[in-house]
């Protein structure tokens, strides 16, 4: 009796039989190659009692299955070499020929290409279908305790992006307990920021035939459809509505993080931690600006009765967010105050401005240095200038001229120290001079004055060491008479001459 004859069902006493002949023992040595037999010859060679005799058991091994109830699951999982077709054709022999019950599981929006070969094949093969389709909400319902704070976070995400498959919002879930602990101690944003990647790129991972290609996730930003070329295929426009509607703009760093331990199985903690700390940051410096800005924002809301209200606002910005604003916008709350009929407040805040700022370097108190488009409040301005004169300067200006003009030579570092300090810095420090010093001084800064095609830091050192001339040379007819030898005659850079007077040139 043969295995493969027509007409007779094999049985245990055909495959015996089959065994004892040589033709028969070819026979099964050919079924032995073909697909689904190779996998189970595979486990079963693995016993060390059978190994090459797997050869001949596995293909008798479907003899023992009969009577049994069989459930095959994830059949759009499939690898590409095994067709629906084929494994439908297993399910009807094992229904006719074998009296069992086979029960299917699959995720048929997963089947892709072979979708519409399995609704053909269905009705031959199965009694009863049954479709589960669940509403991503309820999906988000099963999978996920939303009495939990991150999990009601995840739900949100997985419903957003319309996810339905449970077991990949598990998944996603099982990954999210690995990376919580380490961004849940840091700024609120960032669980939630990394709650909405894990939803995104685990959903690609896990079920990527129906989400967004991982590549076009990479290439995706808000403003990518406009550069590009070629128009999208069906697939792309499907994917950047997804996209678009989930609020995604860029990936970033931290999703190549992410990405990477769903694809491995494992995060990189220490980097993961280092970039999650720089968004951290970068939200905290967003929150900072919002308070700053929060009364500008009731200013222009309307025109209610709410004076008392912005008047407020302005004193808590700068109360609160005193190190984190800058010279214009600490002034434009002053001087509001001030127009506000405000100054005792307008005139603590000054002095808790400066306070707060204590700590920082001279240049921040040089005015000269914030590029104000306006002359900012005067006594905050003073305050400024009273600052500086008090602090001294971090390297000792006399002596790094002096070295330049002996060496002729100098490192940018050197001119941008020189840039930083103030008219009032060179006036103090000319004043304070005398002799040799003080020509050798005068002809290393007036130098730099005349590098026209340098840094523009160059060109200050000379401005401001003239501007300090002139303000020296106006406080008597003696020393205006000194420095006219030092002051332009014509203004710098005119052509015809290098626009500065030498010492002991006439005026």
């Amino acid at each position: 009796m043969r295995l493969d004859a027509p007409t007779l069902e094999p049985t245990l006493e055909s495959f015996q039989e089959l065994l004892s002949s040589s033709a028969g023992i070819k026979t099964l040595a050919e079924q032995s190659s073909r697909k689904g037999v190779n996998v189970l010859k595979t486990i079963v060679s693995a016993l060390p009692w059978i190994d090459k005799a797997s050869d001949l058991i596995v293909p008798g091994a479907s003899l023992l299955i009969k009577n049994q109830i069989i459930c095959i699951d994830d059949i759009e999982r499939a690898g590409d070499g095994l067709a629906v077709s084929d494994i439908l054709g297993l399910v009807s022999s094992l229904r006719e020929e074998k009296n069992c019950k086979v029960l299917l599981l699959l995720n048929e929006e997963g089947l892709g290409d072979e979708r519409e070969a399995f609704r053909t094949h269905l009705e031959k093969v199965v009694d009863q279908a049954v479709r589960y389709s669940p509403t991503p909400a309820e999906s988000a319902a099963a999978a996920l305790d939303q009495a939990h704070p991150t999990e009601k976070l995840l739900a949100d995400r997985t419903i957003k992006l319309g996810i339905t498959n449970i077991r990949v919002i598990n998944r996603i879930r099982r990954f999210l307990l690995f990376v919580e602990p380490i961004v849940k101690p840091l700024h609120p944003a960032v669980l939630a920021e990394t709650v909405s990647a894990m939803a995104l790129l685990g959903w690609a991972v896990f079920e990527p035939k129906l989400a967004p290609d991982l590549e076009h996730i990479k290439r995706h930003s808000g403003f990518a459809a406009y550069l590009r070329k070629e128009d999208p295929t069906e697939d792309e426009v499907r994917w950047n509505t997804i996209l678009d509607a989930y609020g995604f703009t860029h990936y970033d760093t931290y999703d190549e993080i992410l990405l990477a331990g769903l694809q491995s199985g494992g995060f990189d903690n220490a980097r993961l931690l280092d970039e999650a700390k720089k968004l951290a940051a970068d939200q905290d410096r967003t929150d900072i600006q919002k308070a700053i800005n929060h009364p500008w924002q009731i200013l222009g809301s309307g025109f209610g009765d709410d004076e008392a209200a912005f008047k407020q606002a302005l004193i808590d910005s700068l109360d609160a967010n005193a190190e984190n604003m800058s010279l214009h916008e600490a002034d434009n709350v002053i001087s509001t105050l001030r127009e506000l009929d405000d100054d005792a407040e307008a005139d603590r805040l000054i002095a808790h401005y400066v306070a707060k700022n204590a700590g920082r370097t001279r240049q921040f108190f040089n005015l000269e240095e914030h590029g104000l488009r306006q002359v900012p409040d005067p006594k905050l301005a003073a305050a400024f200038e009273t600052k500086l004169r008090e602090m001294k300067p971090e390297r000792d200006p006399k002596e790094l001229l002096l070295k330049i003009e002996r060496d002729s030579s100098w490192n940018p570092e050197d001119i941008e120290f020189l840039a930083s300090l103030s008219e009032q810095d060179y006036e103090d420090l000319l004043r304070g001079l005398s002799g040799s010093e003080l020509q050798r001084v005068l002809k290393a800064t007036l130098r730099f004055g005349r590098i026209v095609d340098g840094d523009a830091a160059y060109r200050t050192v000379g401005e401001k060491t003239i501007a300090a001339l002139k303000v020296i040379g106006a406080g008597s007819r003696l020393n205006a008479m000194r420095v006219k030898s030092y002051i332009p005659r014509v203004p710098a850079n005119s052509e015809g001459g290098d626009g500065v007077a030498s010492p002991g040139e006439a005026a």
